[in-house]
């Protein structure tokens, strides 16, 4: 029939097996139709109520095939929109099995091993307007070599029922190789929209996967993601918002925050921290969060006013902590030079508080280096102490001959802070680059140490004597000065050995300190039973916490510990 002199038989043939394929594949016969079709129809997976019979097509699949080797006669492209429809992906078609035992795709597969059937196959995927083609090109995409021309008809979506089709199916895009379009595609888009997504006032009337999938492929249509995702805002599935507000742009994800439940707001909360994920235009979200987040102190969900208590310390200027380093860093993954002269803004121009945090921020962020300049400007006018102090400390990340020379000239300065961190940073200088420039400032003060009356320079002299010498060296002058201070009348000074014993004693000591390692942990432990002042004791007792542990470590690693009795004579354990 489909060789039939009279058109209208051969174009009746056509229709009645383009429906004939549809009804054996379980799909409703208005999916292959050029008009359009109710979404809800590919809601339930575009299937009947019921599938046919799998052997119940084997005689259309032969016919079709046989079809398809003489498309060439009779040019009917109805003949390969079948061959599309029963083709749903090439592995199910393949493996699916009939009652005589062989593949429904085997006949088919067969035809379309080359020539002109497979080409007409390849034609009508691309071009054809029926909503069944829209969702095979993007079951194929995954699979087939041809992805720009399928990628061209999955973009190419004129009724709300193609949109249904594909979003419902949103978890395909995760196959690399449609993961790969997509995303080439979107960064060639140049700001257009790609037409994976619908438009705004399609998106209520698809189902719930299919606004879900709207999220999920956000990243393939950047240009269209605000307008489809904004009907989230008031959507009643909740799994569709939280879906949302992982994706949005800024602006929906400021409304996401004050939504009813907890997780959608707490997830759009994140989206706007300082160091949540990534959000497309970082200072344009950074610049919502500012007008955003102080108001999440007050919103009814307990875990929301938490991320709004952590982001105010996440300030840059405001918090000194962790999380004020890990902001910045964030900050400077996303604009390198924009945060740093935020940095150097702050540091120039704002007020103490404001200048010492920033300083702060930027050391745990490994900033040191890059603000050298404003730090030797610091040390060498007239700061304040604090802040000059703060300097110093920062100034230990650089190890440059300008940075040693300005950390020895403030070691006469009149604030016993800015000495001490003075100190602290050419010992670290001096330990990280043994024979660079600060090695021989430690060695002329060690070779001749003049008495120190504050305690914190006092101790951090000795620890870079210690650390600034090679393993395994006697430092006689540096063990003199620690057991000194231990035995101290002064209880600050006690205090500032006991700390410095902690950090000297533990790890390498050991070998460092050879022979005087013994009888400065058995000073350490007096200090632990009988000192005066609790604040030794308990540092003193810190100290010697570390090296039983260690000792224990080292015991279990040697299998000493499992030899030991379970307790001894008094019924104590022995090995605690």
């Amino acid at each position: 029939m489909l060789l039939h002199g009279a058109p209208e038989v051969a174009a009746r043939a056509e229709g009645v097996l383009v429906r004939m394929a549809a009804e054996h594949a379980g799909i409703h016969p208005r999916l292959t139709a050029r008009g359009g079709a109710d979404p809800g129809l590919a809601s339930g997976g575009c299937r009947l109520p019921s599938d046919p019979s799998p052997g119940s097509g084997v005689g259309l699949e032969e016919a079709l095939a046989a079809a398809l080797r003489s498309i060439a006669e009779h040019a009917r492209r109805g003949v390969a929109l079948a061959a599309v429809v029963l083709l749903d992906t090439p592995r199910r078609i393949r493996w699916r099995r009939h009652d005589s035992g062989r593949s429904a795709g085997s006949v088919l597969t067969t035809a379309l091993q080359g020539g002109a059937g497979l080409d007409a196959v390849r034609a009508a995927l691309r071009t054809s307007s029926r909503p069944i083609a829209r969702l095979r090109a993007w079951e194929w995409l995954g699979e087939a070599t041809e992805g720009e021309g399928l990628l061209d008809r999955v973009r190419r979506a004129a009724l709300p029922i193609e949109h249904e089709l594909v979003l419902s199916r949103w978890h395909l895009s995760l196959h690399p190789r449609r993961m790969r379009a997509l995303r080439r595609h979107a960064g060639v888009s140049r700001g257009k929209p790609t037409g994976i997504l619908p438009p705004g006032w399609v998106v209520p009337r698809l189902s719930a996967d299919a606004r879900h999938g709207a999220a999920a492929l956000a990243f393939a249509d950047p240009a269209r993601a605000a307008e489809s995702l904004e009907p989230a805002l008031g959507d009643g599935d909740e799994l569709v918002r939280l879906a949302s507000a992982r994706v949005a742009p800024a602006r929906l994800v400021a409304d996401l925050c004050f939504d009813s439940d907890d997780r959608v707001a707490r997830a759009a909360a994140l989206r706007l921290s300082r160091v949540g994920v990534h959000v497309p235009g970082r200072s344009a979200a950074l610049d919502v969060a500012a007008g955003t987040l102080p108001r999440l102190r007050r919103s009814p969900h307990e875990s929301v006013r938490r991320l709004a208590v952590q982001e105010g310390r996440r300030v840059l200027g405001r918090g000194t902590g962790a999380e004020a380093g890990l902001a910045l860093r964030m900050a400077l993954r996303d604009d390198p030079e924009g945060a740093l002269a935020g940095v150097r803004r702050l540091i120039r121009d704002g007020v103490l508080e404001e200048r010492v945090a920033g300083l702060l921020a930027a050391r745990r962020a490994g900033l040191g280096g890059a603000l050298e300049g404003d730090l030797l400007q610091i040390l060498a006018s007239l700061s304040p102490p604090r802040l000059m102090a703060t300097a110093a400390t920062v100034l230990a990340d650089c190890g440059s001959a300008a940075s040693v020379a300005a950390l020895r000239s403030v070691l006469d300065a009149p604030d016993a802070r800015v000495r001490a961190n003075a100190l602290q940073s050419l010992g670290r200088v001096a330990a990280r680059d043994r024979g660079g420039p600060a090695s021989p400032v430690i060695g002329a003060l060690a070779s001749d140490p003049a008495p120190i009356d504050d305690h914190r320079a006092r101790a951090n002299l000795v620890r870079a004597m210690i650390e600034a010498t090679p393993a395994r060296d006697s430092v006689p002058c540096a063990l003199h000065e620690l057991g000194a201070m231990l035995a101290d009348r002064r209880a600050l000074h006690r205090l500032a050995g006991a700390w410095l014993a902690g950090r000297c004693l533990p790890g390498e000591g050991r070998r460092r300190l050879a022979d005087g390692f013994v009888e400065l942990s058995a000073r350490v432990e007096r200090l632990a039973e009988d000192d005066a002042d609790p604040r030794v004791r308990a540092r003193a007792s810190a100290c010697l916490r570390r090296l039983h542990a260690e000792r224990r470590a080292r015991w279990a690693g040697d299998g000493v510990l499992a030899r030991l009795p379970l307790s001894d004579a008094s019924g104590e354990s022995m090995r605690a």
